[in-house]
């Protein structure tokens, strides 16, 4: 929940399985991933992300985290799991986000970096397990990080609050993390989830259209993409799943320019907001995801993945690179003893 709540209010902008798990290999041309997944189990992954500054083709690091996240099957039965997840934070390169998670740790405790989610019987993402009281719960958290945010950015630009209307501010910052249902599809275990019960072809590449998270608000995007298995150990049944999605640029923009028109209610914000979507026109944007899945199909455990997200304008931009290790459970308790929190 950490991630989600951080990542969408700073804008940056998007599986469990147990050793039951089968991922099979229907004769000689399809690959089909199918968990069978037993209450109690307990699954480790270290997770390592990386933004990278892309300037005129050269690639410069200048972040690096990493976190433990356990999943743990609480419930089990023939219409699907329930799996409870949580992640404890072992380094942040930037310095104001780790206060800022520190903050909200503190103030809304452990919670705070837990969530509990449904599959269906196949293992497939269904929906987020949530109470009146965690829905408050998300709510505050995002309203108390948007009036820090506020506060930080009226004390670094005493200006800023001529220039930008304090409720306007806020308002985007709260559409732009969503619901707690929406928030879901920005979390880390929402990366492992998603190839669980489909069924890709080994001879050809799977070529198909979808709805991708918004760079701005909760609307989804129109996107076109690309779902290629191969062998990549027949020997050891282990097979690698690779996807690569362009999204729609010209989706993007018109969702930009709705969304800074419409909560411009204030003539501040409007004048300080009114040349980004000329400025956006500008700019070739190029936004493109890949994700790369490898699983030793015997025992259904992936042993990697790694995903990576580039936002491109002419030549420049970012890159986001995610990297998830499944680990065994010595090495865990072994990180959670060096977690920040």
């Amino acid at each position: 929940m950490r991630r989600l709540i951080i990542a969408a209010l700073a804008l940056v902008a998007g599986v469990v399985w147990s050793h039951n798990a089968q991922a099979q290999i229907l004769g000689d041309s399809l690959v089909q991933v199918i968990a069978y997944w037993e209450k109690d189990l307990v699954l480790h992954y270290r997770v390592v992300e990386t933004e990278v500054v892309i300037e005129n083709g050269d690639s410069t690091v200048v972040n690096t985290n990493s976190s433990l996240m356990t999943v743990k099957v609480v419930d089990a039965d023939a219409t699907g799991y329930t799996l409870e997840v949580e992640t404890n934070v072992l380094a942040m390169a930037d310095e104001e986000e780790l206060e800022l998670t520190k903050s909200v740790v503190k103030k809304f405790g452990k919670k705070a970096n837990a969530l509990k989610l449904r599959t269906d019987e196949f293992g497939a993402f269904a929906s987020v397990v949530a109470t009146p009281k965690d829905e408050k719960l998300h709510k505050d958290m995002v309203d108390y990080i948007a009036d820090v945010m506020w506060k930080k950015f009226i004390t670094e630009d005493p200006e800023f609050a001529d220039e930008v209307d304090e409720k306007d501010f806020k308002e985007l910052l709260v559409q732009s993390s969503g619901t707690l249902e929406q928030a879901i599809y920005k979390e880390d275990i929402m990366k492992l989830l998603g190839f669980f019960g489909n069924q890709f072809s080994l001879k050809e590449p799977f070529i198909f259209n979808l709805q991708t998270p918004s760079l701005i608000t909760q609307t989804p995007m129109p996107a076109n993409s690309t779902i290629e298995a191969k062998v990549i150990d027949a020997e050891n049944n282990v097979y690698a799943l690779f996807q690569t999605t362009v999204t729609d640029t010209q989706a993007a923009l018109k969702e930009a320019t709705e969304l800074l028109a419409d909560i411009a209610k204030n003539e501040q914000t409007a004048e300080a907001i009114e040349q980004v979507p000329q400025m956006l026109e500008d700019e070739a944007l190029l936004v493109e995801d890949t994700h790369l899945m490898i699983i030793q199909a015997d025992f259904g455990v992936p042993l990697r993945y790694n995903g990576r997200r580039v936002f491109l304008a002419n030549g420049s931009g970012k890159c986001y690179e995610m990297e998830i290790l499944f680990i065994p459970e010595d090495e865990a308790k072994e990180l959670r003893k060096q977690a920040l929190f």
